[in-house]
């Protein structure tokens, strides 16, 4: 095995920032906490589930990033994610037409042990351990 030789510290430290992002962005094969969506409103909505450690991006309706997942829920639907160990700061955002040709969305970030409907520029917090189950539920209100 040939191990890299250097004394060029500019060298050292981007292997090692390399090293670093690049694990952690490998998420867990670990399921740690759960994000079920209720859709209880008659239209068909999008979930889209994000975090910190998630790198996907979401283009379709609206332009959101560090996407985890993304769901098509039916009217009277139901869908989950199962968030990875490691995911920080995570997001729930359901996206709805408006009435007209264009998207709304609504969106839910963790706070105080559940996960609530929040202003855009709230920063969520991040959930403290796992085997935590949520619901949130989307209801015929909310389209209005």
């Amino acid at each position: 095995m040939m191990l890299l030789k250097t004394n060029d510290r500019k060298v050292k430290y981007r292997l090692a920032l390399a090293f670093v992002a690049s694990a952690a962005l490998i998420p867990s094969a670990n399921a740690c906490y759960v994000v079920n969506v209720h859709n209880d409103s008659d239209e068909a909505i999008t979930a889209v589930w994000g975090a910190g450690g998630c790198a996907g991006v979401y283009e379709d309706k609206i332009n959101l990033e560090f996407m985890c997942e993304h769901k098509d829920i039916t009217a009277g639907g139901r869908d989950d994610y199962n968030y990875n160990w490691g995911t920080t700061a995570p997001t729930l955002t359901l996206v709805y037409k408006d009435g007209g040709s264009g998207y709304n969305y609504r969106e839910f970030h963790y706070h105080n042990d559940a996960f609530r409907e929040v202003q855009p520029v709230a920063l969520p917090e991040t959930v403290p351990h796992c085997g935590m189950y949520f619901t949130v539920h989307f209801t015929q209100d909310m389209l209005n």
